[in-house]
């Protein structure tokens, strides 16, 4: 009988593989601009997620670690008390706070440095939510945990299978979407992402639950047969399986 050492596996993941030093944390200061662009591709999908926070009250505070320029921030502070958002990049929380203006929320506290420097009660405060996705306490889930009094909400994006890509000269899974050029390789959210929180969590005692938030699309045609060709993107469709064939 063998024993997986999930908090092993966990250094593994995107952020356990990247660097913890203050070069590295403030440089993602110098795409803030894009950064913001990206948020606004992504559309209501922040709030979306949010909405699955369903523990997020009136009464709380909340901490969002990696705010970015806000897609996780404002929709909680339309919820919470008071909203901390914590970067490493002041240029996306200018935007941020410009955002939150622009809209009259009055209830989010900006916070900038390098979260691995920092410790929960003396550079921020510990509040009873804490959240982030594409965040830097993703390779420490133990230790966010201790940021929240209440709940902790990590989230993930998941690729789909077409975007992996298994590269044998690293002998990891990589998602082809990311940026070539970087100097490591970023780890399968599949393999080294909620899935290894969830056991680090559940061996620590803990009750994690999993859930999803799933784009929808919906297709409107005057056939069954047309339908099958826009949502699988192919002309042919004689290929497909015989349950998808209308009777």
């Amino acid at each position: 009988m063998g024993w997986i050492n999930w908090r092993e596996l966990e250094k593994m993941n995107a952020w356990g593989v990247r660097s913890k030093l203050d070069e590295e944390a403030f440089a993602w200061d110098k795409g803030a601009k894009q950064w913001e662009e990206r948020t606004k591709k992504e559309g209501n999908a922040g709030e979306r997620q949010v909405a699955l926070m369903d523990q997020i009250g009136p009464e709380d505070t909340v901490l969002d670690v990696g705010c970015g320029t806000g897609p996780l921030t404002i929709p909680a502070a339309r919820r919470a008390k008071t909203v901390y958002a914590l970067d490493s990049s002041q240029g996306m929380l200018d935007i941020l706070m410009e955002k939150a203006a622009a809209e009259g929320l009055t209830n989010i506290v900006p916070i900038c440095g390098n979260w691995y420097n920092m410790k929960p009660g003396v550079d921020f405060p510990i509040c009873d939510i804490a959240m982030g996705r594409h965040a830097p306490f993703q390779n420490d889930i133990l230790g966010f945990c201790r940021c929240a009094k209440k709940y902790c909400y990590s989230l993930w994006n998941v690729a789909p299978l077409k975007d992996i890509d298994y590269h044998e000269n690293e002998g990891v899974l990589a998602d082809k979407r990311k940026n070539p050029f970087r100097t490591y390789n970023e780890p399968d959210g599949r393999l080294f992402g909620f899935n290894i929180h969830f056991n680090i969590l559940y061996e620590a005692g803990a009750h994690p639950e999993v859930k999803y938030d799933k784009t929808v699309t919906d297709i409107t045609e005057d056939s069954f047969e047309e339908v099958l060709r826009q949502f699988f993107k192919t002309e042919d469709i004689s290929h497909l399986p015989p349950l998808l064939v209308e009777e």
